[in-house]
């Protein structure tokens, strides 16, 4: 819900078991496809999908800011119109959208990670017990559908690596000898004068405490960068 993430989604599914049904909900992020926060519960009740997004908001810490809210869209079950979810939703400066009636499009990015994880791991199975059920679909998440599988969205990415790699253009990472020097502008010299742009230093003082600490830093270090 950062670093240009304006959107998520949220729904639920159910899972067989031995012990009676599992349900899961999921918040994902559509700026990368990333499973952002999960719950998994015996019953569909509306602390299911908060949980949820409370695991969202507490990993992607979404600034309060009026002019700049991130909208959370869901469908339209009970769980989404209650009360306690509209609250949520206010307290943490999150806006609230629903798909249309009978449109099956509205949610097809979350349906399109439920016929994926059902597909490649759960693949009709009945689990023996609820814990194991969870402990399946924890690691198929957090162990390889996050990290390792790869998105057509993201450039045959994987949505860890993908907002890895965009962090990395938007901040302009670069690493000399363990330092780093961040900035949104680009901080390449001018080869002719080998004077930097002088939007770096308001950019990186935040890194080195001073603008003083940083110019020392460059003009020992600053030729490297070219």
């Amino acid at each position: 819900m950062e670093n240009g993430v304006r959107s998520a989604k949220a729904l639920l599914t159910p899972f067989k078991t031995h012990e009676g049904w599992l349900y899961l909900a999921v918040v994902i992020d559509l700026y990368s496809r990333r499973v952002v926060g999960w719950s998994m519960d015996g019953r569909m009740q509306t602390s299911l999908v908060l949980n949820a997004l409370l695991m969202a908001v507490w990993r992607r810490k979404p600034q309060k800011n009026k002019k700049a809210k991130v909208i959370v869209h869901s469908d339209q079950d009970s769980q989404f119109t209650s009360a306690e979810w509209q609250s949520f939703l206010s307290t943490h400066n999150l806006e609230a959208s629903m798909n249309r009636r009978g449109n099956c499009y509205d949610n097809a990015v979350v349906e399109s990670f439920f016929h994926l994880l059902k597909t490649e791991r759960i693949r009709r199975k009945t689990y023996k017990a609820r814990a194991l059920a969870r402990q399946d679909v924890f690691d198929y998440i957090e162990m390889f559908y996050n990290s390792k599988r790869k998105h057509g969205n993201n450039g045959m990415l994987s949505p860890v690596q993908y907002e890895r790699q965009q962090k990395m253009k938007v901040q302009g990472v670069y690493k000399i000898w363990g330092t780093s020097v961040y900035s949104v502008v680009s901080v390449t010299p001018n080869r002719k004068s080998k004077e930097f742009n002088n939007k770096v230093f308001y950019k990186a003082c935040s890194t080195f405490n001073s603008a003083n600490k940083l110019r020392s830093w460059l003009h020992l270090y600053g030729h490297l960068l070219i």
